[in-house]
């Protein structure tokens, strides 16, 4: 595979340098977040696609206010509010529905599947992949050692890789939530405390093209497609010396302006 080059590392290390703090303590609050939450958090994540943030959050806020997990009820009128509007609210208030009624078995899972450090962690850059990645999403080499780009093992602290088990996890919440995909199922994950899965949003590609990871935007994500531009994502983490979990919220903050889950 031929090198390619990564651009802008210089630019990614100031903004770590400006917001990796805040960064690491939102990820210490994901860790922090209790089992109680975990349905909420979950909610979340399945309002989230194709609607705002802000309002899938507003959404969440009152349907905690109505025990909604304890006392159950039509959340179709909390999705419909205006400032909590939530698009294809009938579909997805089916989808809370269900995913209530799910969640004992859910949570069991979530508790069977420890949060512990990944164990890549004590053994180096983790083998990314096996076979040849497409010439149009091949990661970037450094030319040369820019200020904190690091070469061989990954300092201490970075989340080389999630454990299998995490991984099983995954593909369990894929294959058993309705409107669940590997993005959304990463996102809530990493909200509950779970670390080394790449959330793969249009703003993610796009910092992830701006920096010359990715040679172009992905037309589609499929399974294979996203498990290959996350290691990619990965092996970019190791080499720049930045978290990845701190990575992934650096580059919303660019998008947004502040440090959201």
């Amino acid at each position: 595979m031929k090198p390619k080059r990564y651009r802008n590392i210089d630019e990614i290390h100031r903004d770590h340098e400006e917001r990796g703090e805040r960064a690491q303590q939102r990820l210490r609050e994901y860790a922090a977040v209790p089992a109680s939450e975990y349905f909420y958090e979950l909610a979340y994540c399945l309002l989230t696609p194709q609607s705002s943030a802000v309002n899938a959050d507003t959404a969440v806020g009152r349907l905690k206010e109505l025990a909604f997990l304890e006392r159950g009820g039509d959340p179709t009128s909390v999705l419909r509010q205006g400032d909590a509007y939530i698009r294809f609210h009938n579909t997805k208030a089916r989808r809370l529905l269900t995913v209530r009624d799910q969640f004992p078995v859910i949570a069991a899972r979530l508790a069977a599947t420890p949060k512990g450090l990944p164990q890549g962690l004590r053994q180096g850059i983790p083998p990314v992949m096996t076979r040849e990645i497409p010439e149009e999403m091949t990661q970037a080499t450094p030319a040369g050692t820019p200020p904190g780009t690091l070469q061989g093992s990954p300092p201490a602290n970075l989340h080389a890789a999630p454990t299998e088990d995490v991984l099983a996890l995954r593909d369990w919440l894929i294959a058993n939530i309705n409107g669940l995909g590997r993005k959304e199922a990463a996102h809530f994950l990493r909200n509950i405390g779970y670390r080394g899965l790449a959330i793969l949003d249009r703003h993610i590609l796009r910092n992830l093209m701006y920096h010359g990871v990715l040679r172009s935007m992905p037309t589609s994500l499929t399974p294979a497609r996203y498990s290959i531009i996350e290691g990619l994502v990965r092996q970019f983490a190791v080499d720049i010396g930045i978290d990845m979990d701190e990575l992934d919220l650096l580059f919303w903050s660019r998008e947004t302006g502040e440090i959201r889950k």
